[in-house]
């Protein structure tokens, strides 16, 4: 499916790691971006790299979604066609830590963001959610339908923003969005040249994986007793250059969709519909690399899970969305980043 011409888009969070690799992916299909970004756990040299690989420029601007003049300024004066927000907070247990947080930017700051989109009248926002909406299912692979379980304050902030979007597409004439619920991205872009690259400490496995197959330190395996294959806990890794163009994807989908009143927010899985272990994940890791990795079993954490797996078959369907790398490609693709030295300790 193709556009009829470029669009020009807000991308908020676009020197995060899903925004960033997104950014790549619509630089490359001609739309013109405007990211917005406070740059509190991204970095903005990240925008210089994007741009050279997109092969066209973007416009940065520093700014927190939570600044209801800031974003006013910038959606009343931009002329957008749509808008895809990641600006968010994702860290399971830091939200159990500081919920209040969790609660003031992702909550919040949507509603603010959302507020000066119906203002400057902007009709088309591509939301990125997570599949931790889901929590603990007895269907796996998860489908759109499946009961909604939030176990931790992040994951509850992530469902409220999918329901205010849902409530104001309900209200609203020819609003229409999309909550993608993307499972666990992993890897980078093929070039080697950005990744995920965090200020702060990493809590997610991948990037500390990475940061110990550089430091040569082991890799803590938080949960080792689950009741999966090998004891440890069951994810689906997605290769983020897929979640890009998974966000893409949508963004077509409300370009095309019929417009009418009360039509509620498209919910989609972005997955691969397999489950790879922990174990299974530095297993591959170690094969990129061509180095053995020392682990340590640890307890479980809060707000973890056992088993997380998408089934994808609704994002094929109706998206003509499916995730095209292997696990084995991502964590190669992570390697020529790590290689790059670019990539922080963490």
């Amino acid at each position: 499916m193709k556009l009829d011409r470029p669009m020009r888009l807000l991308v908020t969070g676009g020197a995060g790691y899903v925004g960033a690799h997104t950014c790549i992916v619509l630089l490359q299909a001609g739309h013109d971006i405007v990211v917005v970004d406070n740059f509190s756990n991204s970095d903005a040299t990240v925008l210089q790299t994007v741009m050279e690989i997109g092969g066209r420029r973007l416009c940065s601007i520093e700014a927190d979604i939570r600044d209801r003049k800031a974003m006013k300024s910038v959606l009343s004066e931009g002329k957008f066609d749509g808008i895809l927000h990641f600006a968010a907070l994702k860290s399971a247990p830091e939200s159990l830590e500081q919920p209040e947080l969790y609660w003031d930017v992702n909550v919040g700051g949507t509603a603010i963001l959302l507020e000066a989109a119906l203002a400057a009248g902007v009709r088309k926002f591509v939301f990125s959610s997570s599949a931790i909406v889901y929590g603990t299912q007895e269907i796996v692979p998860t489908p759109e339908t499946a009961p909604l379980r939030p176990i931790n304050p992040y994951a509850w902030s992530k469902l409220v923003g999918e329901q205010m979007l849902d409530d104001v597409g309900r209200s609203r004439v020819n609003f229409h969005a999309c909550s993608l619920r993307y499972f666990n991205p992993i890897g980078n872009h093929s070039s080697g040249r950005i990744g995920e690259n965090p200020k702060q400490r990493a809590t997610n496995i991948f990037p500390v994986i990475l940061s110990a197959c550089r430091d040569r330190k082991p890799v803590n395996i938080y949960g080792t007793d689950y009741d999966t294959r090998d004891g440890s806990a069951v994810r689906d890794f997605i290769h983020v250059m897929d979640v890009a163009e998974g966000h893409s994807a949508a963004l077509k989908f409300l370009v095309t969709k019929e417009a009418g009143a009360g039509s509620d927010a498209a919910i989609f899985n972005l997955g691969t519909g397999q489950g790879s272990s922990v174990r299974d994940l530095v297993h591959a890791m170690e094969r990129a690399a061509g180095t053995t990795i020392e682990c340590r079993e640890s307890g479980r954490r809060a707000g973890d899970i056992a088993i997380s797996v998408a089934n994808p078959e609704r994002s094929a369907t109706i998206l003509g969305w499916r995730a095209r790398r292997s696990l084995d490609q991502a964590c190669s693709d992570a390697m020529r980043w790590l290689d790059d030295g670019s990539a922080r300790s963490m």
